[in-house]
């Protein structure tokens, strides 16, 4: 809709949208409106009354204008006689219009001016809002403080409670340090007991090392190979020599057989040949004396046979006695490997004790020395970050002090540019509302002139249809057709002069024929329309010399003359018209935000009152807020002095945790060092082990065989470096009847190269598992597998069980 036209409330287009605002109001009852709005509403019943005031006017200036009046007749009975009445009716009711739009200015500018208060009345309630929250952040920063000094007193009692409970772990892991000190002594006692069994079984010097042991075990090993290698020689010889003995027995058999058949022969034929010749009984002598060394070499085989037998005999009895002291070294072995199981049983059992006791229902520690190290690491750490995290919150309450005293520098500076920039913001809403005056009044005028160009065009044409120009005002524009009312208006008075001079002649004629009046008539009928058609013509001929004149001189030069006037004054008219709609688009658009500022002052004014009662109370809460800072200072430097306190109780603890730490760094050299010796020791024992002949990879295999095969084996080497030594069973003599049973079953019994029964896991019931079950668990299933070959086994679990240290005879 164009800005120059009225709407059906009868106000320019320009004011429409700001009543349409105020008319929303009338939806809120008179109860819940302040006195502002209800000046807006004393405003709004009077623009009501004002607008239907413009309506009726509006149609009685219809009514008026309109072509036909109410009366019936047609505008064209008597134009010369309306047309004055007309006008001065129209010019009344201009004056009327014209008055109800000043009134309607004024109204506008008292809509302003309350706007305008609303306005500041928004402002006032923006800073309130402003000044409550910056009291909020206040009275935020405060509880911050509060809390914060509160949960420095809460960690405060919480590292004490860490420090007492590290206290009793310390305590305790120093209990658990000493006993693994106690279990390592003991380990180290039987790693000593054992090394001087096999140093006894082997007659070597004590002074030797476990290197030399190993060497000599390694010799020993290395002849029982070589007298396995002569044993399996010796057999194959003496199967061959069986084999050789069974063909020589057949052969001197077949030859017996032979000789017997020749003497049979020979006696035949003696018989026959009584006086045989003398060749004959030389041939037979021959073959008797063949008989008699077949008969020698058999039986010097059969000797050969025995002795080889014999030799056998002693190197089988040689291995038996070897694989005894092997199985007796697999006893020892076996219980040095149980010892050692057992003391690494103990030191996992304390690593998880430790870790048990470190841990926590959010932080588990694994039972590993590295976590257990490094959970004491943390915890010594912790003490050094809490306290300094003690510091840093007294820091940050002088930190947050300054702030607050920055903020409150801040907040004044900007409330001072506030107040600034409110003066600025009511200078332009003067400068606008004095623009909405300007285009208001522009608008106003552009409507009236408007309006009497339509009336004058109303009026042009119901001239032309009482001079009977209606073709011609349908076919001309706007421009021609007072030019063509001018002609027709002079045509008109010529034809008034001809027609008296032509009344005066038939006067002084004396009237004429009733044929020539109808044909007179007539021809003035005719002259009127031709006329009429020569002013026609002449019009659209102008009209169209002045269409062409304008098209060529669009076409060509731009045009000249007065179509060139009024294009300039046209375009002049376009770039001003441009200009003033962007002009209303922005305050349209002020205007629009003005509004929704005021919608927003609506709200918060209802608030207001409510922020001022609020305000009142965070000024008391402020007041004791300040009384409980000064409380949490006086706290927080009593806190300070307790936490130095602490600081110092601190330092004489840490060294008392540096010495324990240093005790349990002694202790766990001990341990790795009664690790490194256990180590040494089943790798020993494995030497021994795979040197024997046995299963190393099993460590089922009792000390009692290897102890026996190594007996054996010395005692079948002989010569002067063993002769002093005597048979296993001598010793085990003066031992108890379990041992010796054990021994016997477990180590000479034992076949040459028999093998253990594999080791079941009470846990899993698989053999040779590696789900490592204590040794707690599995002593029942040692006892049950711990023998070689064919065996008892529990004569081999009492002979393990029997501790070195109980009979002294054996060592």
């Amino acid at each position: 809709m164009a800005y120059n036209e009225y709407s059906r409330d009868g106000l320019p287009s320009i004011h429409r949208p700001r009543t349409r605002e105020i008319w929303k109001l009338d939806d809120a009852g008179p109860d819940a409106l302040g006195p502002s709005q209800r000046s807006y509403c004393e405003l709004q019943e009077q623009l009501r009354t004002q607008r239907e005031e413009l309506m009726r006017k509006e149609e009685r200036i219809r009514e008026l204008t309109s072509p036909y009046r109410s009366s019936g007749l047609p505008p064209a009975s008597d134009p010369l006689l309306a047309c004055p009445s007309a006008r001065g009716d129209l010019a009344a009711l201009q004056a009327k219009v014209d008055s109800l739009a000043s009134k309607l200015r004024q109204r506008q500018i008292e809509l302003d001016a309350a706007n305008d208060s609303l306005a500041r009345q928004r402002e006032e309630n923006a800073r309130l809002l402003a000044l409550n929250a910056d009291m909020a952040r206040r009275l935020d920063a405060c509880e911050v403080t509060r809390c914060s000094a509160e949960r420095n007193g809460h960690a405060v009692q919480a590292l004490q409670d860490q420090y007492r409970s590290a206290q009793e772990r310390i305590r305790e892991l120093e209990a658990r340090v000493r006993a693994g000190l106690q279990d390592g002594s003991g380990l180290e006692r039987r790693h000593a007991d054992f090394v001087n069994r096999v140093i006894y079984q082997l007659g070597v010097g004590c002074a030797e090392d476990l290197d030399g042991l190993v060497n000599k075990v390694g010799e020993l090993v290395k002849e029982n190979v070589a007298m396995k290698g002569r044993i399996h020689g010796l057999t194959d010889r003496q199967s061959q020599l069986e084999l050789d003995a069974k063909a020589n027995r057949e052969t001197i058999q077949r030859l017996l057989a032979e000789v017997s058949r020749n003497s049979s022969a020979a006696a035949a034929a003696g018989s026959h040949l009584l006086n045989g010749d003398q060749g004959a009984r030389a041939e037979a002598d021959r073959l008797r004396i063949e008989r008699d060394d077949l008969q020698k070499q058999v039986q010097l085989l059969e000797m050969r046979v025995e002795s080889g037998r014999k030799q056998l005999e002693a190197t089988r009895a040689d291995l038996q006695e070897r694989e005894a002291r092997l199985a007796r070294l697999d006893c020892e072995r076996r219980e040095a490997a149980h010892s050692s199981q057992n003391s690494e049983t103990q030191m996992h059992a304390l690593l998880e004790s430790l870790a048990s006791m470190l841990s926590s229902a959010y932080c588990r520690v694994s039972p590993t020395e590295e976590a257990v190290k490094e959970k004491v690491r943390l915890m010594c750490r912790e003490v050094k970050e809490h306290s300094a995290s003690v510091a840093a919150l007294e820091e940050r309450v002088r930190t947050l002090t300054r702030q607050f005293e920055a903020q409150f520098e801040t907040s004044r500076e900007r409330d001072f540019k506030t107040r600034r920039v409110e003066c600025d913001q009511i200078d332009l809403r003067e400068r606008l509302r004095a623009m909405e005056g300007e285009l208001a009044a522009a608008d106003v005028i552009r409507d009236g002139l408007k309006a009497d160009k339509e009336k004058f065009y109303k009026y042009m044409r119901r001239l032309a249809e009482a001079l009977k120009m209606d073709r011609a005002t349908a076919d001309v524009g706007f421009d021609l057709l007072g030019e063509g009312l001018l002609a027709r208006a002079e045509q008109l008075g010529r034809r008034v002069g001809g027609s008296g001079a032509v009344g005066g002649c038939g006067c002084c004629d004396g009237g004429g024929s009733g044929g020539g009046g109808g044909a007179g008539a007539k021809i003035r009928a005719l002259r009127e329309q031709l006329e009429s058609k020569d002013l026609h013509m002449e019009l659209l001929r102008k009209k169209v010399a002045q269409l062409e004149a304008a098209a060529g001189a669009a076409g060509t030069t731009g045009g000249s003359g007065l179509s060139s006037y009024e294009r300039e004054r046209a375009y002049k008219l376009q770039r001003h018209l441009e200009k003033s709609q962007e002009m209303l688009d922005d305050a349209r658009q002020e205007i629009a935000r003005l509004r929704g500022q005021l919608l927003e002052c609506n709200g918060l004014r209802a608030t207001a009152i409510e922020q001022d009662r609020e305000l009142a109370c965070l000024e008391t809460t402020m007041e004791k807020l300040e009384r409980v800072r000064q409380k949490q200072a006086k706290r927080i430097a009593a806190l300070k002095a307790e936490a130095e306190a602490r600081d110092r109780d601190g330092g004489d603890r840490r060294g008392q945790t540096d010495g324990m730490s240093h005790e349990i760094r002694a202790l766990r050299r001990a341990l790795e060092e009664a690790r490194r010796r256990e180590r040494q020791l089943l790798e020993f024992r494995a030497a021994i082990a795979r040197m024997l002949g046995l299963d190393a990879a099993s460590l089922s295999i009792p000390d009692l065989d290897i102890i026996a095969r190594l007996e054996r084996l010395v005692q079948a080497q002989g010569g002067g470096a063993y002769a002093a030594f005597t048979p296993a069973e001598r010793p085990l003599g003066g031992m108890e009847p379990s041992f010796q049973s054990g021994y016997s079953s477990g180590g000479a019994g034992a076949p040459v190269r028999g093998r253990s029964p594999a080791r079941v896991c009470p846990a899993c019931r698989v053999a040779r598992c590696q789900c490592r079950v204590p040794a707690r668990h599995r002593s029942g299933s040692r006892g049950r597998s711990g023998r070689v070959g064919g065996g008892g086994g529990g004569g081999a679990s009492r002979a393990r069980s029997v501790s070195p240290a109980r009979d002294n005879r054996r060592y």
